[in-house]
């Protein structure tokens, strides 16, 4: 394979890493005709990243689930954080819509998971949800005096068009 490029992003920076990752690294079979060996230009490949039982159990075994901490223990988004940017064409067709997502957070308060539990319906407006969320800077959970990482922790941000 010489050439690897995304079409279509997932709007997270790590999943579209991993794909064409996985891409680069798979072995393909040579494209035949008539049993003679020829090129394959362009080929689609689609891959669907879904969230996997097991991988939220690795997760868990890492930090505890937000329903095990009291809620003075919960970590906070700061309540002066800026909106996200309203993506320019969606804001042109007047899409809006909610979404919901869940983040695991890290000791510092970064995010460093983000799972969609419910699309706005706009791809766009999705994307634009992720990458707003992954820049926030949460206040750290707390368990016994202690800054720990936890996961489960809903995010909603509902989108609509001024005016």
């Amino acid at each position: 394979m010489t050439k690897t490029e995304l079409e279509k992003s997932t709007g997270f920076k790590r999943l579209d890493d991993a794909t064409l990752k996985w891409i680069k690294e798979a072995k393909f079979a040579p494209g035949e005709v008539n049993g003679v060996p020829v090129a394959v230009c362009r080929y689609p490949l689609m891959y669907e990243w879904k969230r996997d039982s097991t991988d939220r159990a690795s997760l868990t075994k890492l930090y505890p689930q937000l329903q095990d901490l009291k809620p003075e223990q919960l970590p906070q988004l700061p309540v002066d954080l800026a909106p996200p940017v309203y993506p320019t064409e969606s804001l042109a067709k007047r899409e809006k819509g909610k979404v919901e997502l869940t983040v695991c957070l890290g000791k510092e308060g970064k995010v460093e998971t983000i799972a969609m539990w419910k699309s706005s319906g706009s791809q766009r407006l999705d994307t634009a949800t992720g990458r707003w969320i992954a820049k926030a800077q949460f206040s750290p959970a707390m368990k016994d005096g202690v800054a720990v990482g936890v996961c489960g922790v809903p995010v909603e941000y509902t989108w609509k068009p001024p005016g």
